[in-house]
């Protein structure tokens, strides 16, 4: 039972890890925080300055036109954090905004998964003006992308397995090896898989140490059986309910001398009394 249980948890962690595993890189993320800085940016202009006089001639014409580029398609023409600060240079509010969300990059070492990271640029506003859709959009936008992905990588690697399986094809000696994404994958959660099931033997193992040290820890501490009957034996209380004590001799003769004065005492009595008797009848007569 608890070796299935085990495996069965060894399983279920390592089926977690492959489908829970980051595959965003850090220069990646590093570009998709500047795509969220464009599209935030963007949406606080749009709301906050729209009644500014340059807004057509600073915005429109010169800093919208550069933010516009940014797609997900190709994170590599999206505008950069030193691109916007110039751009933004006369605009205090937004140029603070593009600094706070450039800070977002430092979340790529806390967050272990895709889903984490793409939910770590969440910005729901900015000096009261509301980003919470634009957040919400950017959300959507990601996770479908890297959804998909993933879709693409698992079947492209499984189909080139599948075809090199089938053609027999092999590498030969001094060529570098290629590996496809789903051969990866397996040999991760395969590692991940041994690790836990070592951890969990050595778990175990050590449990089982320690229980039966106390075990023999207590049996030491426990009193054998001699000395349980010995002092069983040897217990007064127990003299005392089997061997009840015995009445003396001195108390039995005290007894008899008491009911012999008694007696005697009584027949003096009688005596006398049928003396007297004797007497007063004489004396009538």
């Amino acid at each position: 039972m608890l070796r299935r249980f085990l495996v069965l948890s060894a399983v279920i962690v390592c089926a977690m890890h492959g489908v829970a595993q980051k595959t965003i890189s850090k220069t990646e993320f590093g570009h998709l925080v500047d795509y969220a800085n464009c599209r935030y940016v963007m949406t606080f202009i749009e709301k906050n300055d729209l009644s500014n006089p340059n807004f057509t001639d600073t915005y429109e014409k010169r800093v919208k036109p550069e933010l516009s580029k940014a797609t997900l398609d190709n994170l590599e023409e999206v505008a950069s954090t030193e691109t916007l600060n110039k751009l933004l240079a006369n605009n205090g509010p937004a140029y603070s905004l593009v600094q706070k969300v450039e800070e977002l990059k430092q979340n790529y070492d806390r967050c272990a998964t895709d889903d984490s990271l793409i939910a770590s640029l969440k910005m729901t506003a900015w000096q009261k003006v509301d980003l919470s859709a634009t957040a919400e959009a950017i959300r959507k936008e990601m996770l479908a992308k890297y959804a998909s992905n993933k879709g693409a990588k698992s079947a492209s690697g499984n189909a080139a397995v599948a075809s090199q399986a089938s053609n027999g094809q092999f590498q030969e000696e001094g060529e570098t090896p290629v590996y496809s994404i789903g051969y990866q994958d397996y040999q991760e959660s395969l590692r991940t898989f041994k690790l836990i099931v070592t951890a969990l033997l050595g778990l175990i193992f050590i449990l089982l140490a320690v229980l039966f040290f106390m075990l023999l820890s207590v049996k030491k501490k426990m009193p054998g059986r001699e000395y349980v009957i010995e002092q069983v034996l040897n217990s007064k209380r127990i003299s005392r309910k089997f061997n009840p004590k015995k009445p003396s001799s001195h108390s039995s003769g005290s007894g008899s001398s008491a009911f012999s004065s008694g007696s005697s005492e009584r027949s003096g009595s009688s005596h006398h009394s049928e003396t007297s008797g004797r007497s007063s009848s004489d004396s009538v007569r």
